[in-house]
């Protein structure tokens, strides 16, 4: 059936309607659209707006606040300018003040600098004065030591001369005068006139003449200087022993058929003996002696090689001795004779007759030793806590080499040296020439001191350790005891007194500038 117009219109209307509803609703959701975006933009325009209203409020405080600073630096400002004027104000018058402490400083430092040198001048005439005093003190000084020294060199001649009159007790006393004054004013108690006075009134010099023969050897035991043993080219080996200025000797052999030319006491109280024709003569404390022949003769020195060893020194060889078996060990040619023999450190040291120096190794070699400063060598000697040698010559002349090559020569004797010996600063040496002289190698001027003069040639000595006595034997066979300690003959000479010297005596003696002094106590 088909439709009717009213029906086809109805439905026109129909789609017209709807499609006016649908043309509306989406109208309308796009005004709702837009009123949604302008609520949006208005809403967003009131919290700009809103924000803005706080913006500009705190604009406005800030601007109070910066009003604020701006009227707070400004005092500031005006108060750091018067702080500054106040601050320069002060600086000028600490300028001011400043310039018045450089003026008064500089014030002070020239007054200072007036009063030191016021004070150095003081102080160099005050050392001026000083030193002027101390030098009168020490010329003052010096003159009365000299004085005193020149005093005690003349009271010490008057002591001679008057030992010579015969009137022994003055001498004494003048002597020991000249002693006392020579040491108050610190000279040389050793000084030659001085102890040829004490020497004089002391007896300073004694002589033996029990042994047989030139004494050609001394020797004394080591550890007690009492005990000495002597040997002769007679034969003779004399054994003695001195306490208290007396000597008791006894015979340990007579035979001429020996030549004693050497002699060493040990310690252990062995005595060995060496004859120049080839014979060595063995002692150990009381027992029996022995007699053994060595090869060889010419023999004329005993040297200690080793500890239990002596070298046995002649003059055209060498022989070593052992102490314990009591046997020769070896036997060494030399191919020059000898003059001289003696210890260099402790080790052999041999002169040839050519002027040559050997030295003995503890292999029995010998090796060329340190040039002899000359020739004609006839005794030597070294001091091995000086390192000084000493060699004496045919011509009576000595020289001294240190180990350093320094030397002297030492002139006083007339006739071959015959031994030398130093001890410190002390050399002593005896002579064919028949005298003992000592040498103080500390004095500036090295003279030469007599201790003995005799009219025979000395042939040996030895000195005592601390330089009190020394014993030297001679070509006539006397045995000589010479002191050699003034310190020594000053007391045993005080200790002889009977009496002082008289007030009268002392001023005619010594004179009235020394005081009266008295020796021997009530």
């Amino acid at each position: 059936m088909k439709p009717s117009m009213s029906s086809i219109i109805l439905g026109i209307l129909c789609a017209l309607l709807l499609g006016s509803t649908v043309y509306l609703l989406g109208r309308n959701r796009k005004k709702d659209a837009q009123i949604r975006d302008l609520n949006e933009k208005i809403a967003d325009l009131s919290e700009k707006e809103r924000r803005s209203s706080i913006v500009q409020s705190i604009s406005r405080q800030m601007e109070e606040i910066a009003y604020q600073q701006k009227d707070i630096s400004e005092e500031q400002r005006l108060e750091a300018l018067e702080q500054t004027a106040l601050a320069n104000k002060m600086r000028d018058r600490s300028e001011v003040e400043r310039k018045n402490a450089l003026i008064a400083r500089q014030s002070a430092l020239e007054a200072e600098k007036t009063a030191l040198e016021a004070y150095a001048n003081a102080e160099e005439q005050r050392n001026t004065a000083e030193a002027e005093k101390t030098n009168a003190q020490i010329a003052r000084r010096r003159a009365d030591t000299l004085r005193l020294q020149s005093l005690a060199i003349a009271v010490a001649n008057m002591a001679t001369t008057r030992n010579r009159t015969g009137d022994a007790e003055l001498s004494g006393l003048l002597a020991y005068t000249a002693y006392d004054l020579m040491k108050e004013s610190g000279g040389d108690v050793r000084y030659p006139d001085i102890y040829q006075a004490l020497s004089t009134a002391f007896g300073g010099i004694t002589k033996w003449t029990y042994h047989a023969g030139a004494i050609k050897c001394v020797s004394c035991r080591p550890s007690w200087e009492k005990v000495f043993v002597t040997g002769t080219s007679y034969g003779d080996l004399h054994w003695q022993k001195f306490d208290n200025l007396q000597l008791e000797h006894r015979n340990l052999i007579s035979d001429p058929s020996y030549d004693w030319r050497d002699v060493l006491y040990a310690d252990d109280e062995r005595i060995y003996a060496l004859s120049y024709t080839g014979h060595l003569y063995c002692k150990n404390g009381e027992n029996p002696h022995t007699i053994g022949k060595l090869p060889g003769e010419k023999f004329f020195k005993i040297l200690r090689h080793g500890k239990d060893n002596l070298l046995l020194v002649s003059e055209s060889a060498l022989c070593w001795y052992d102490c314990k078996t009591g046997t020769v060990t070896d036997t060494r040619p030399l191919s020059a004779p000898l003059s001289c023999a003696s210890l260099y450190l402790g080790a052999p040291a041999l002169f040839t007759k050519d002027g040559k120096m050997l030295l003995v190794d503890e292999n029995h070699e010998t090796r060329s030793g340190d040039t002899p400063p000359c020739t004609g060598i006839t005794a030597y000697y070294h001091d091995d806590k000086g390192g000084l040698s000493a060699y004496g010559t045919s011509e009576g002349v000595i020289y001294l080499v240190s180990d350093s090559g320094a030397s002297l020569r030492l002139v006083g004797h007339r006739s071959r040296i015959s031994q030398i010996y130093i001890s410190g600063s002390n050399v002593y040496s005896a002579s064919y020439d028949g005298t003992i002289n000592t040498w103080n190698l500390e004095q500036a001027r090295l003279e030469p001191m007599s201790l003995y003069s005799g009219n025979s040639w000395l042939e040996c000595f030895f000195v005592q350790q601390r330089e009190d006595f020394m014993w030297a034997g001679a070509a006539d066979g006397t045995l000589v005891d010479v002191a050699i300690s003034p310190d020594v003959m000053a007391q045993k000479l005080r200790e002889k007194f009977t009496r002082n010297m008289t007030p009268e005596e002392w001023e005619a003696y010594v004179g009235e500038d020394v005081p009266y002094r008295q020796y021997l106590e009530d």
